[in-house]
């Protein structure tokens, strides 16, 4: 669980530490992206989480709660966009962890 934990908060952290990112996810975000990674798993027939199941999800739960700079936006990228590179920048943890 601590590896899968870690990745979720690293992963909400880095919202908090982008130029392109004016307001980042709050700590609540990390509480919701769990709840629907688990969500996730459990569609899937699984009663642990898996990194996939975050990353499916990370997207969705996230791109409301932040708001990136106004010339971000007029270069063409979106909260999405940026969510994206997140996901691609953070190292994903190895094996299936179970919650």
């Amino acid at each position: 669980m601590i590896k899968l934990e870690r990745y979720i908060v690293s992963l909400v952290s880095k919202t908090r530490n982008r130029d392109e990112i004016v307001i980042g996810a709050s700590p609540r975000a990390t509480i919701h992206l769990l709840k629907a990674s688990q969500a996730m798993a459990y569609i899937h027939n699984r009663d642990y989480v898996t990194p996939d199941d975050v990353k499916q999800v990370f997207v969705e739960v996230v791109s409301h709660r932040i708001a990136i700079k106004p010339e971000v936006k007029i270069r063409g990228n979106s909260e999405e966009k940026v969510l994206q590179e997140i996901l691609s920048e953070v190292a994903v943890p190895g094996a299936k962890v179970y919650v």
